[in-house]
Formats: structure tokens, sequence, C-alpha cells
């Protein structure tokens, strides 16, 4: 049993290192567009950061008229611009993996013109894994695994209501999650480095990550032919 699950683990490294390999090659000649795309995206988020830090300072152990502003201010930017802006940017990727020359920045902002979609997909997403969080850590994390291809078929599946959207990514998920991981742990040296060029690095390493999750969608993705789906009903 212990070969047998070393057999699988390494020919799982194999599989995960093709992945890479893979980002790597879409990659080439665009590292500057998605690096710079990056760095639009955590400039966007900057309102939210500062509003944070600002937080930092008050008493609330005095609730004032002005820290619960404060408060309220943050996760209205955090719901209504950070989610749907991470929405776009995850999936603008997958423009750039099936090597569409067309590829733009502005790509991560499309979403907006459908921003119902582009709200309720991660807002619904996030509400279910703190759902399960709140049971416990590892339930939490084994569904954020199992949900994690849902922006992407989202955007493939424009017909599918939210829900089913997760019930697909649930589906092809399913003898997925730890390659997953996997794949997410292997990064970590690569975040260790990014600490050495004072988060800097992070404008490369963050295009790389996304763009191998996407290939990593793409596999299973035609690994798990469609099938019909039905309304998802969270237990």
């Amino acid at each position: 049993n212990k070969k047998y699950c070393l057999i699988k683990f390494i020919v799982c490294m194999k599989t995960l290192s093709e992945l890479k390999s893979a980002a790597l090659q879409s990659l080439k000649g665009k590292w500057a567009l998605c690096v710079f795309a990056t760095l639009v995206y955590f400039l966007c988020c900057i309102p939210y950061s500062y509003i944070n830090f600002k937080i930092q300072f008050q008493n609330f152990s005095e609730p004032s008229f002005n820290s619960m502003n404060l408060l309220l201010l943050m996760y209205a930017y955090l719901f209504i611009i950070m989610m749907p802006l991470a929405y776009g940017y995850s999936v603008s990727f997958l423009k750039l993996v099936r090597e569409d020359d067309d590829y733009m920045i502005s790509q991560m902002f499309r979403n907006f013109a459908n921003y119902k979609r582009a709200f309720l997909v991660p807002l619904i997403v996030f509400i279910y894994t703190v759902l399960w969080s709140l049971l416990l850590i590892i339930p939490g994390i084994i569904k954020s695994l199992s949900y994690s291809m849902t922006y992407f078929i989202s955007k493939d599946h424009p017909e599918y209501t939210i829900n089913e959207c997760i019930e697909e990514s649930m589906r092809i998920m399913k003898g997925n999650k730890w390659r997953l991981f996997i794949l997410q742990l292997s990064f970590i040296g690569w975040i260790l480095l990014t600490i050495l060029t004072l988060g800097i690095g992070i404008l490369w390493l963050l295009p790389y990550m996304y763009i191998t999750i996407v290939h990593f969608y793409e596999e299973i993705k035609n690994e798990n032919q469609p099938q019909q789906i039905e309304e998802v009903t969270e237990n």
C-alpha cells in the first residue's frame, strides 16, 4: 500500500511538473503583459489596504461612529469591488492559455459588464466555504478545493446557474482535490523567495500560479466530459 502511494505521488509530481512547464510556455512573450495586469490588480486593492490600515489604529474597545463606518466601507469595497475583480483577474487567464493573441489587461474588467454574475459567483463560493469552515478547518479546505474550478466553469458556461457551476466544479474535482493541493504546495518555495524581493516578485509569481491552475483545469475538464447538471444542495 505504501509502495502504491509512493508511485502515485511520483506520477502526480511528474504531471504537475508538466503543468508548470505548460504554464511557462503560455507565458512566453507575455510576461510583461501579465506582470502589468497583476500590478493593476494590486493597485485596485490599495483602497482596501488603506482602509484596513486605518482600522488598525482605531480603538475598538470603545466603538465610535467613525470606526464602524470604516468597517462597513472596508467590507463594502471587499465584496463589491475586490471579489468581482479577483473573479475577472483569474478567468482572464483562460484566454491567454487558449493562445488567444488578443489577450488584454482590460479583460479582467470586462466581467463587470455582467456585474451580477461577477459579484454573485465569488460571493456564493465564499459563503459556502466559510460555512464549511465554521464546522472545522479541514472540511473548509476540502470544500475550497472542490469549489476551486467554479470561476472557470462560470466563464465557460454562462448558461449555467451559479449552483450548477459549483456542482460541476465539485464533480470534476472528485479524485483531483489532492492533486490541486499538492500543486498549490509546490509553490511555497517560490512564495518564500518573494520575501527576498520585498514582495515585488509576487507580480511574476501570481500569473505563473494562476496560469498553471488554468492548465490544471483544462486537463481535468477534458478528462471529465460535461454531463447534465442538477441543482446542488449544500448539506
